[in-house]
């Protein structure tokens, strides 16, 4: 995981009928505009997360500081878990399956806890001891849990989320155990 980016700090109409006791009318809109937006909604071009990877912060296994902005170019599967919820955990030793296929690809696995103090530093060591997990372990840093990055304001768990190679949550979805055949097959279509 040298690619992440260790720093220091954080990066980081009017209704004019309704003025008049008139009955609103909308204006007519050209039949090309709803099915432009459509279109736009379903490649993601309109999203209501205006921030990228450079958003979210997490401590390394070290306590060093980072953002996945320094995995620009790579597929990242998310793990979005808290060490309480007992199918983030098996979630977690699911996704090391995940890594192991799409190893020597550009994709990247990491687990990203949301506990918090001395118990977040025992969860991240513990998910690599006790439950052997093989892939990059982190901690929600101030701006994940503060709902500032990319990954927004909840903290529904499980959760899955795939950032594209440009950075994108192209996937987001919280709730039950994962399979290794439905990861790698919504994965394998965003790689080079």
């Amino acid at each position: 995981m040298s690619q992440l980016r260790h720093s220091g700090r954080l990066r980081s109409g009017r209704d004019r009928g309704a003025a008049h006791g008139a009955t609103h009318r909308h204006p007519r809109v050209p039949a090309w505009v709803l099915p432009a937006l459509l279109g736009c909604l379903a490649e993601g071009c309109a999203t209501p997360r205006a921030a990228t990877s450079e958003s979210i912060d997490v401590v390394m296994p070290d306590g060093a500081r980072a953002t996945l902005a320094g995995l620009r170019g790579r597929v990242v599967v998310l793990d979005v878990c808290a060490s309480w919820a007992s199918a983030c955990n098996v979630n977690a030793r699911v996704l090391d399956e995940v890594a192991a296929t799409f190893a020597g690809q550009p994709v990247d696995v990491i687990t990203l806890l949301f506990d918090e103090g001395p118990l977040g530093a025992a969860a991240q060591q513990s998910y690599v001891e006790v439950l052997g997990v093989r892939h990059l372990v982190v901690l929600a840093g101030s701006r994940v849990l503060a709902g500032d990055s990319a990954l927004g304001a909840h903290r529904e768990v499980p959760r899955l989320v795939v950032i594209d190679g440009h950075g994108r949550v192209v996937i987001d979805e919280v709730g039950g155990i994962v399979s290794v055949a439905g990861v790698v097959e919504r994965v394998r279509p965003l790689l080079p």
